[in-house]
Order: structure tokens, then sequence, then C-alpha cells
């Protein structure tokens, strides 16, 4: 959920400054590793563990890469 909001506050042109794919992209896949993971969640455990690890990888990616990328193009940053 964490990683969901922090996709979005940053700007589509951020993005495309760091060379990463569209906001709506990661907006999409974040949005949808969220609901992954609360399928996954004991009383429901609707989902099968692989789907489960794909999102969680999928969160780790924007952790790892994403995320330290747009903080490096972004503006509000660089003043400090």
């Amino acid at each position: 959920v964490v990683g969901l909001i922090s996709s979005l506050l940053y700007s589509d042109e951020m993005y495309r400054a760091a060379d990463k794919r569209t906001k709506r992209f990661w907006c999409l896949i974040l949005a949808a590793a969220v609901l992954v993971g609360f399928l996954a969640l004991p009383p429901l455990s609707a989902m099968p563990m692989f789907v489960t690890i794909i999102a969680l990888i999928a969160s780790a990616v924007y952790w790892v890469d994403v995320r330290p990328a747009l903080r490096s193009v972004d503006p509000r940053r660089r003043r400090r």
C-alpha cells in the first residue's frame, strides 16, 4: 500500500525523466499487487502462492529500482 501511495506522488514527467515505464503502468502494477496481497491474507487465501510471489517481486522492483530513480530526478529533493 505504501508503494502504491508513493507511486502516486510522482508526476508522469518524472517517470519519463528517470527513464522508467509510465506512471499509469506502475500504479496499475502496484494496485494489482495490493489486491493480490489482500486476497492472500489467511482468512481469504484465494490466491495461489506463485501469484503472491509475483506481486511481491513487482513491489520489490518498484522499491529497489524505480523509486530511487524517481527520487534522483525529483526537483523537490534537489533544492535541499
